[in-house]
């Protein structure tokens, strides 16, 4: 015959049985990260196109799902991140800028289709091999503008930024319209959270026109140049 102290002892062993299931069950349930790269305290010998992260199940992801700091905790340059169409657990964006050696830390927040947040936490580091000085300044280029080469705007930019593949001097920097006439610019200044990010502010409007845009970087005395259109109205 059941005692009262054997029915409350198989009913505090079957609340532990029944919680436990539930919890392993909710867990089970949420997103997880299964694979991504460049992959956890993964060491690089050059830098990387792109970032992927493959979830367990499909996600949501925003403007700020993904975020790369270098070894200072400065933000580092990264594109848009996008769901692949033809499988929604994977989240892939572009690194645009070129990094340097160091260690690398990638923030992950995402919602997963449960409501589950997902924080994640990896780093890599990336030990190049030493280039020479003619490889260094052949790869060195302007990955991207804003506004970028060739494009039409509607109306006058009220600043350009250019982004560099390395951390580079912007020595000189020169706006000519379609009449060979230099356009005023403003202030000239390096984005703190990344040296290869430069913002030109335009003191005055841009009439309509072509425009050539002519950039000089220089490092250790020696330098580079390069130029790109813009049409405004």
């Amino acid at each position: 015959m059941w005692t009262k102290k054997d029915l409350l002892a198989g009913l505090i062993l079957f609340l532990t049985i029944f919680i436990s299931l539930v919890d392993g069950t909710a867990v089970e349930a949420h997103s997880e990260i299964k694979e991504i790269s460049p992959g956890m305290n993964e060491i690089l010998d050059h830098s990387p196109e792109r970032i992927s992260v493959l979830f367990a199940e499909p996600v949501e992801v925003y403007s700020e799902s993904i975020r790369l700091t270098n070894s200072i905790g400065s933000n580092v340059r990264i594109g848009k991140a996008v769901i692949d169409p033809t499988d929604k657990r994977l989240v892939t964006l572009p690194v645009e800028t070129l990094l340097s050696d160091g260690r690398y830390t990638l923030e992950i927040f995402a919602i997963a289709m449960d409501g589950h947040e997902i924080k994640e936490r990896f780093q890599f580091e990336i030990k190049k091999e030493q280039i020479s000085e003619l490889d260094y300044w052949r790869n060195l280029t302007l990955v991207q503008s804003a506004p970028a080469d060739g494009e039409i705007v509607p109306t006058s930019p009220n600043k350009i930024e250019l982004w560099f593949s390395d951390e580079i001097e912007l020595e000189v920097f020169a706006i000519y319209d379609d009449n060979q006439s230099l356009a005023p610019i403003g202030e000239t200044y390096v984005n703190p959270a990344d040296a290869s990010h430069y913002i030109i502010e335009l003191d005055k409007k841009l009439s309509k026109g072509t425009y050539e845009i002519n950039w000089y970087v220089r490092k250790d005395n020696k330098s580079k140049n390069g130029i790109f259109y813009l049409r405004s109205g």
